[in-house]
């Protein structure tokens, strides 16, 4: 998420700084942070590492198993050194990190594991003063639902607050203890508690004779305490939207009209989300006649469309866009979206992936047939995730390139152009000075199955981001380590005031381009 600027109207211009007589910027460093069969803090030794999470300020988290048993360590923005958290007594198996704060403080749950799956059992948030307070346990007695307790947390969608506090889902037990597939979202109660936000199969706000389908889950929040809920899948999924202390509200649901279709045509399927630091949610979305978009609402208010698909794609003649997914949104007004790709001789199934140009509009990052910068023979490939901070640099995990043979690909698009492979599977790489190993695969690793699991991608406002790789050396030795990659500023960028960016929702059609049936 960028920093919180004033809220401004969907409709209104918004205001960017652009980096002017810029020379070519330093190279990306890579700083390996932590490695198996290395000692930790206290001297243990790491066996294992999982649910890396960074903050904005570039202080990053995770947990780990080691010779000590499980721990979390951190490392403050800015610091030079990782840390052992002191914990809260253990009730679980299992560690995982649910955010990190500039300090390096760090929520996380305490639960059991089944390889990449993983139930919270309690949460935790730091207190402040170097300690932990307990948010939820299971068997705690559920807020607002006399005779029901809470189950299993779940934390890998827990929204940590600037004020310490959480928002997440957890299962429920009835009075007889039977585990009924039902849960609900919780929030802090302004008083140091939990209340209930939203219950499976409760009422629909909004919706007379409708209800939440099952499961709501948190599809996306801020450090403010805004999030967006989804509620079911397929054909009976919704948005929501609460603010911080507010009622939930809904955004969009499938079967009802999308706001700005010009056939009138309702939703078909509802995609990613997200919400910037001053609460505007954006999410994506497909229309019964075909449209795809990108959809947004300031905090409290309408729906309205901000973008759509059948226009040609930036800095082409005869390209053009169709459904559009993976949308990330800044409070300045910059975007970054995958599109699919069709006419203009596009072989089926090409798409791009669509960043800000720092001047207020969009250009092309990159398309999936493009060569991969320095990887002769090998090409882009799908584009699995993305992430964007407020500076404008986009990181995103490639899948297999076009005919390459390749493995996923971390690639770093920075703001001032250009872009840089970090780390791509079934390659080598130099783990250390002398030392090269064959990259296995990123995340973690299910040991049941032998597949690896990625994390949602993140990138700092101070333009870090990190990762967790898995390599194998010439003597078959299995090894992990955590990298953290730094993007510096150019040497002499000035930062200026740019023109106004022309998200004039019902303006002209520069971005927002009359839809077309996708080919």
């Amino acid at each position: 998420m960028g920093r919180s600027l004033p809220a401004l109207g969907l409709r209104a211009a918004l205001v960017l700084g652009m980096l002017v007589t810029a020379p070519a910027a330093r190279a990306i460093s890579v700083e390996r942070v932590a490695w198996t069969r290395s000692p930790g803090p206290a001297g243990e030794a790491f066996w294992e590492f999982r649910g890396l999470r960074l903050s904005d300020g570039g202080a990053f988290a995770f947990a780990a198993s080691s010779s000590q048993g499980e721990r979390i360590y951190s490392r403050p923005a800015g610091g030079a050194g990782l840390t052992q958290q002191p914990l809260a007594p253990r009730t679980g198996s299992t560690l995982r990190t649910i955010a990190v704060t500039e300090d390096g403080a760090v929520a996380y749950a305490d639960g059991y594991s089944s390889g990449p799956y993983f139930a919270g059992r309690d949460l935790f948030v730091p207190d402040g003063t170097g300690g932990y307070v307990h948010v939820a346990g299971l068997g705690d007695p559920a807020p607002s639902l006399p005779g029901e307790t809470l189950s299993n947390q779940h934390s890998d969608t827990a929204v940590l607050t600037a004020s310490g506090e959480l928002t997440f889902r957890a299962s429920l037990l009835d009075s007889d203890g039977v585990y009924g597939n039902d849960g609900g979202i919780w929030r802090p109660d302004g008083a140091g508690g939990i209340e209930l936000l939203a219950r499976d199969n409760d009422p629909l706000p909004g919706v007379p004779g409708a209800i939440y389908e099952d499961p709501i889950l948190i599809a996306a929040g801020n450090v403010a305490g805004d999030v967006v809920l989804q509620a079911g899948y397929g054909a009976y999924a919704d948005l929501l939207a609460a603010s911080p202390t507010g009622p939930v509200s809904l955004l969009a649901r499938v079967g009802e009209t999308a706001p700005g279709s010009q056939s009138g045509a309702a939703f078909a399927s509802l995609g990613r989300a997200v919400v910037t630091d001053a609460g505007m949610a954006a999410f994506t979305g497909l229309t019964t006649a075909s449209e795809s978009g990108i959809w947004a609402a300031e905090r409290d208010g309408e729906v309205q469309l901000l973008f759509s698909s059948g226009g040609l794609l930036p800095g082409s003649s005869d390209v053009l866009m169709g459904q559009l997914s993976n949308v990330q949104l800044e409070d300045s007004g910059q975007m970054a979206f995958v599109a699919n790709l069709f006419g203009g001789g596009v072989t089926a199934g090409t798409s791009a992936l669509v960043g800000p140009d720092g001047q207020g509009g969009l250009r092309v990052l990159a398309r999936s047939d493009d060569p991969l910068p320095g990887v002769p023979g090998a090409r882009f490939g799908r584009f699995l995730d993305i992430a964007m901070n407020a500076a404008g640099d986009v990181v995103a995990l490639l899948g297999s390139g076009f005919g390459s043979g390749q493995g996923e690909v971390y690639v770093v698009f920075p703001a001032e152009g250009g872009a840089e492979v970090i780390a791509r599977e079934e390659a080598p790489y130099e783990v250390a000075p002398g030392d090269v190993r064959t990259l296995l695969g990123f995340g973690g690793l299910d040991i049941h199955n032998g597949s690896f699991v990625t994390y949602p991608l993140e990138v700092s406002d101070s333009r870090h981001f990190a990762f967790e790789a898995w390599f194998l050396d010439g003597s078959g030795n299995l090894d992990q380590g955590v990298f953290l990659v730094a993007i510096p500023e150019p040497g002499t960028a000035l930062l200026v005031l740019a023109g106004l960016l022309a998200y004039s929702l019902g303006a002209r059609a520069d971005l927002r381009t009359p839809s077309r049936p996708q080919r």
